[in-house]
C-alpha cells in the first residue's frame, strides 16, 4: 500500500459519510424540485436558480468524495483531478457572481 493509500485511508469513513450525505441530498433537492413543478413563473425562477446551484454544489462535493474514495495510487494524478474539479467549480462561482456584482458595484467596490 502506498503512503497516500495509508494517508487516505485514515479518511475513509469520513469520505464514505460525505459522499453518501451528498449523494441522499441530491436526491432529496431533484425530489423537492420536481414536486413544486407546477408553481408560478416568478416562483420558479427563483427555486430554479438555487436549486441549480445547490445541485452543483452537492454534485462537486460527491465528485471530490468518490475521487478521494478511489484506488488512486499517484498522488501527482489525484492532485491533478482534484485540482481540475476545484478550477471548474471556481468558474462557475465565478461566472455566478458576476452578474450580480454588476447589480450591486457598490458592495463589490467594498471586497474587491
Amino acid at each position: 500500500m502506498s503512503e497516500l493509500q495509508t494517508g487516505l485511508q485514515s479518511w475513509h469513513d469520513f469520505y464514505m459519510t460525505a459522499a453518501g450525505a451528498a449523494a441522499v441530498l441530491l436526491g432529496l433537492l431533484f425530489l423537492g424540485v420536481s414536486l413544486h413543478l407546477d408553481r408560478e413563473t416568478s416562483e420558479y425562477e427563483i427555486l430554479h436558480r438555487v436549486s441549480v446551484e445547490t445541485m452543483i454544489d452537492f454534485s462537486y462535493v460527491l465528485a471530490a468524495t468518490l475521487l478521494l474514495l478511489a484506488p488512486i495510487s499517484s498522488p501527482p494524478l489525484l492532485g491533478g483531478v482534484l485540482l481540475a474539479l476545484s478550477l471548474v467549480g471556481l468558474t462557475a462561482v465565478c461566472s455566478e457572481l458576476e452578474p450580480r456584482c454588476h447589480e450591486h458595484t457598490s458592495a463589490c467596490e467594498r471586497f474587491f
